[in-house]
């Protein structure tokens, strides 16, 4: 078999005696009879030929594996850039277990809180695992959730048609263009975070990422070169809303701290610094997740960070999911509501049938550039709007 780099990138060439090499499904006994992603790992490692090499993390080997044979076959093969980049991650506990946490969050377990609260979460996870993969991957958890966090994907990937990036099949951030009026940047803030923590830490890391590095290289490119009028940015998150997760760890961007950025503040702080020294105009932002509409603006002379110019956010749902009373917001970036349609009273979680369901649109008028962001009720009635004139 022969491997050879093209250009520096990650396209392979791959041969077995005079005919094309192409990853295939399932687990094989030589390179003739098939080679799956990990397996191929194995073959540039130069270790003996398995779908578990010594030089991955179990972690990883279960993820690729499982996301390797539930793919078509054309796009399995978008796969083969990440055999190399597997290379050398079998290193040690620590990230395997990091990485496993990870998995089991996206599954959702908890992995917060005490000794007996991450125990029972675990337990729970090992017998989900066990009803929908098997006993096998249940006993040997680093294995089971890597190959549920796969399975996951790939449904929401199914349910939710998605271009998919030749460079990088995984890849769920993308952009949606709609002539020259509007370009939407949709973001993936779970697929590249840290670990939920106290988010106090001084400087970026790995572990005080939420978007990641490249998909942050990547979202000020499509700014900069964007010439749409308006550019949404669809947030998996709100920027400002304090989301605990536990007493002391967050599990959005915002910490509660009310100071300078910190933790996942910083990549925040990054981008916006970012649209104004670009002089990007007309940028909005749109989000979810906090199960409650509002609408926010964002005013640096209220902010403890001053490095950007004003914006909104705007948050819409749940459609179909409990509703609670909106959450604080962190001072950071200077938030204010100028509307929420839940009352700060409610109680926690109300049902669907309680009217507390929303959604949200933005309309453009091609003539004059302004647009209208709205939010509305269950009904389709719009509970709030405001225009917004375009920016030249």
């Amino acid at each position: 078999m022969e491997a050879s780099a093209i250009g520096g990138h990650s396209a392979w060439n791959l041969r077995l005696g005079n005919r094309p090499l192409r990853l295939a499904a399932g687990s094989h006994g030589s390179p003739r009879e098939g080679v799956c992603v990990v397996e191929l790992a194995s073959l540039l490692a130069g270790e003996k030929f398995s779908d578990r090499p010594r030089c991955v993390c179990d972690v990883v080997a279960g993820f690729m594996r499982s996301l390797n044979d539930r793919l078509a076959h054309a796009d399995r093969q978008r796969l083969i850039p990440y055999a190399s980049r597997a290379l050398g991650t079998d290193d040690g506990p620590g990230p395997a277990r990091a990485r496993r946490d990870l998995c089991l969050a996206w599954a959702g377990a908890n992995t917060e809180g005490g000794a007996l609260r991450r125990l029972a979460g675990r337990l729970g996870l090992r017998l989900k695992i066990w009803a929908l993969v098997g006993i096998r991957e249940a006993l040997r958890l680093d294995e089971g959730a890597a190959v549920l966090a796969a399975r996951g994907r790939q449904a929401f990937v199914e349910y939710n048609p998605l271009p998919v990036a030749a460079s990088d099949p995984t890849r769920i951030y993308r952009v949606v263009t709609s002539g020259p009026l509007v370009e939407v940047l949709a973001l993936d803030l779970r697929s590249y975070r840290g670990a939920n923590s106290e988010n106090r830490q001084p400087a970026l890391s790995d572990d005080s990422r939420v978007m990641g590095a490249a998909q942050v290289a990547w979202l000020k490119s499509r700014l900069a070169a964007s010439r749409a009028t308006w550019k949404v940015i669809a947030n998996d998150m709100p920027i400002g809303v304090v989301v605990r997760d536990g007493p002391n760890h967050f599990e959005a961007v915002a910490n509660g701290h009310d100071g300078p950025p910190l933790g996942r503040e910083l990549e925040i702080a990054e981008i916006l610094s970012f649209i104004r020294e670009r002089r990007i105009r007309n940028v909005v932002w749109v989000t979810g997740d906090v199960h409650y509409c509002a609408a926010h603006h964002y005013q640096p002379s209220r902010a403890r960070f001053t490095g950007f110019d004003p914006f909104w956010e705007f948050v819409a749902g749940p459609l179909h999911a409990g509703a609670f009373a909106p959450g604080g917001l962190d001072a950071t970036f200077g938030p204010e509501v100028t509307f929420t349609g839940v009352p700060a009273d409610s109680k926690p979680n109300r049902p669907p049938s309680s009217g507390l369901q929303f959604f949200g649109t933005l309309a453009i008028n091609a003539r004059t550039r302004v647009l209208t962001a709205a939010l509305h009720n269950l009904s389709g009635r719009a509970i709030y709007s405001v225009e917004l004139d375009a920016q030249p």
